[in-house]
């Protein structure tokens, strides 16, 4: 006996040893299950055949039915069956009057009725998918499509689609078009095309089959057809409504392929399930879009109309309120109206109606009303009672729509808010000028900023120009009626003088505005304070003299060194053998060498210092013996000047973590600008004092000192008090600006305090203590 090959697994259930002994011939992987492993719940996909021993328990079959992987899974109950209806078997095979051919044959019929069975439960499952994925679709394009894909993947054919048929039962419009492994040939075609056998069979409302284009003699005459679209295999079914041909849906292969009589009959059941559903979905759209009609009608309109009776809270039928709320009668019937209203306006509306039914006064209210789309609406509610002599008989009366009236009194609140805190920031004032009173209107901070009665709303136009630098005055009038003149926006800058006599810069924006013309133009505006701006200006400027003047004393400075270098030059000329000219000149250019590399140098160390390029080596250094480094490179040029050295240091040890070295520069350039600004024969002090937890290094001389204003930019680069007292010294004056930077390195602070000019000056370095 032969069998097909096949990888089916045949589970044997229970105790059954000649059933394992009679399948070990046959082609099958055959496992023994136990109960315990059945409770294990392992996995059951691939299986397709369970043999059930007498001894296997009915419920545990039961359950086994309804596993999801066993669904196409034949149970075949080894005799002898069970009869009490708790489990349906699909076969019963007798161990005791059977031999090993005829159980095999019996094994190989079960499997054949279980692939039967499977494909028929793909048919359902297919159905099925189809089904849901209709119920969310009502496009047309988009149901052709999910019906084409869901059925060629099911086919496993090349291209599947459905088509609109035209009146003349001919013409049809190719959609929902699935290709795997073709193009698509969605467009437009006549059934002609394809050959009369295939027009005749839609007319007449029969599938066309073919199985091989190529050979079949009703596509001869139209063969080239089927090969420009790839057509080899087809099944082309009609769909028809009410007697007439309207649609019709169809699978493609590439090659050959013998059609079953269930796969002509699912296109059939597919066609008409996408026919029902396109029909449905367009019947679905009308209704749609008669719906939208008259939801746009019932949300276009302001107003809905209600009506009460006249002895009660009760409503009445209202079509208007319904259509708005989408309430029914009987939801809105009586107080159940209440329930459309937003939960937190219930109970002022409430009392409203109260109090008007009590008094007899018209009926007003505000509150939030549920739309049918879930949106609450802010309502304006009017009504008043309609009346039978003294009795009200009912009320009648609208809420009219005002969302967006609220909408937009809240946008302009916001805008006007967010305006204002601009302003607020910015520190601007904004104005309005007419020209017809002559007047200015502004906020508080306008006010403020002109020193003018905060409390008046306006001022008039001469209180605000009085406020104004007389010597501004006149060309600020003249700019603004040139600007009115021309109609176009006014810019300008002024000086303002305080009631105390205080200037300030102010800039001034404006344009006309009219939101009116029968009532003229009037003129909006801004101004806010530039002062610190102009201040800024003017300090560029001043920094600025100040680097040209630097960059001429640089000029200067370099220069200075060039003649005596030129001279000592041409004695070497001229020198020949003479020894002492030779070195007479040497020393010369030597030192002037030496003078020019320390201006260079000095530049150098502020331009490193000030971009952080100057690497510190810190270590712990004793600021006194710092202070006696620094001592020793100015001792020769004081003593040459004559001035006198005193030093005070306290009895403690001050360390700090530092870069020895640059320490040194920080108090010798301090002691070289006290020597070189201080007359000769004058006092200098140095002093070393602990403070909390920091050392302070003070230098002070009794030399030509500095002005308030020099004091604000007496560590600048470009700073230099007396041009001519710091010609008379030499150098660039870099000396300060080098000290601020490598104290500020170290983590300190270096100030510098003078009574002024002639009063000698005060420099006070302070730096944090080592930690021990």
């Amino acid at each position: 006996m032969t069998a097909e090959p096949s990888d089916t697994d045949i589970f044997i259930l229970g105790h059954a040893p000649r059933a394992r002994e009679w399948l070990r011939a046959l082609p099958f992987r055959v496992r023994a299950v136990t109960d315990t492993w059945l409770a294990a719940a392992q996995p059951w996909h691939g299986v397709r055949l369970v043999l059930c021993a007498p001894t296997v328990d009915a419920g545990l079959l039961a359950r086994l039915r309804v596993l999801p992987a066993l669904q196409d899974c034949a149970m075949v109950a080894l005799s002898p069956a069970c009869d009490d209806g708790r489990v349906e078997f699909d076969d019963v095979v007798d161990l005791a009057a059977s031999t090993a051919e005829a159980f095999a044959a019996r094994i190989l019929a079960t499997l054949n009725g279980a692939r039967v069975r499977a494909r028929r439960n793909a048919r359902y499952r297919l159905l099925q998918q189809v089904d849901d994925a209709f119920r969310h679709l009502d496009d047309p394009g988009d149901i052709a499509l999910a019906a084409a894909s869901l059925l060629g993947r099911h086919l496993r054919v090349n291209r599947c689609a459905f088509a609109d048929v035209e009146a003349d039962e001919d013409t049809f419009n190719l959609t929902g078009d699935y290709n795997a492994g073709v193009a698509s040939i969605v467009g437009r075609y006549r059934f002609a095309e394809f050959g009369a056998a295939c027009l005749a069979a839609m007319r007449e409302g029969v599938p066309y089959v073919v199985e091989d284009a190529e050979t079949d003699p009703r596509t001869a005459a139209t063969l080239d057809r089927y090969r420009q679209s790839g057509i080899y295999s087809v099944i082309c079914v009609p769909v028809r409504k009410e007697g007439r041909f309207v649609a019709a849906m169809a699978v493609h292969t590439v090659t050959p392929r013998r059609w079953r009589t269930d796969e002509v009959s699912l296109l059939v059941a597919v066609a008409e399930r996408c026919r029902e559903s396109i029909e449905r979905g367009r019947i679905a759209r009308t209704l749609q879009s008669k719906e939208a009609r008259y939801r746009t009608l019932v949300e276009t309109m302001s107003a809905v109309i209600w009506h009460m009776e006249g002895d009660c809270m009760r409503a009445g039928e209202n079509p208007s309120w319904s259509a708005f709320t989408g309430q029914l009668p009987e939801e809105y019937a009586g107080a159940g109206w209440m329930d459309a209203l937003h939960p937190h306006d219930r109970p002022a509306a409430a009392a409203a109606w109260h109090s008007a039914f009590t008094h007899g006064h018209p009926y007003v209210a505000s509150y939030r009303l549920r739309r049918h789309d879930g949106e609450y609406r802010y309502m304006l509610s009017r009504g008043a009672a309609v009346r039978a002599g003294e009795t009200a008989v009912e009320w009648v009366g609208n809420c009219l729509d005002v969302t967006d009236i609220r909408h937009a009194q809240e946008a302009l609140r916001v805008a006007n808010t967010r305006l204002q805190f601009t302003l607020d920031s910015a520190q601007i004032a904004d104005w309005v000028y007419d020209p017809v009173r002559r007047s200015v209107g502004g906020s508080a901070r306008l006010a403020r900023l002109l020193g003018c009665d905060a409390s008046a709303a306006e001022w008039e136009l001469g209180t605000v120009t009085a406020r104004v630098h007389p010597d501004d005055l006149p060309r600020l009038e003249a700019s603004f009626r040139a600007a009115v003149a021309a109609d176009r926006p006014w810019r300008d800058e002024c000086r303002l003088v305080g009631a105390d006599g205080r200037e300030r810069w102010v800039a001034a924006h404006g344009s006309r505005y009219s939101d009116d013309p029968s009532t003229g133009w009037r003129l909006l505006g801004i101004v806010y304070d530039i002062t610190a701006h102009k201040r800024s200006e003017q300090a560029l400027r001043e920094a600025d003299a100040r680097k040209d003047e630097f960059l001429a004393m640089l000029a200067h400075e370099l220069r200075n060194p060039l003649a005596p270098i030129g001279a000592a030059a041409q004695v070497l000329a001229v020198a020949g053998a003479d020894t002492a000219k030779v070195s007479m000149a040497s020393a010369v250019i030597g030192r002037q060498v030496r003078h020019m590399a320390s201006l260079v140098d000095d530049l150098l160390d502020v331009s490193r210092v000030k971009r952080g390029f100057v690497r510190l080596e810190k270590r712990r250094c004793d600021m006194a013996a710092v202070i006696g480094a620094a001592l020793e490179q100015v001792r020769p040029l004081a003593e040459r000047r004559g001035h006198r050295l005193t030093v005070g240091l306290p009895d403690l040890q001050a360390c700090v973590d530092g870069d020895e070295k640059r320490l040194v520069q920080v108090v010798a350039n301090l002691l070289n600008n006290a020597v070189k600004y201080t007359p000769d024969g004058g006092r200098i002090d140095i002093g070393l004092a602990l403070a909390a937890s920091t050392a302070v290094v003070t230098v002070r001389d009794n030399g030509v000192g500095m002005s308030a204003d020099f004091l604000e930019r007496a560590f600048d680069v470009f700073a230099q008090a007396d041009q001519s007292i710091a010609r008379s010294q030499g150098g660039l004056g870099l000396g300060l600006a080098l000290a601020r930077s490598l104290v500020s390195a170290h983590g300190g602070t270096i100030d510098a305090a003078s009574a002024g000019p002639g009063k000698g000056a005060l420099f006070t370095v302070t730096l944090p203590l080592a930690t021990v």
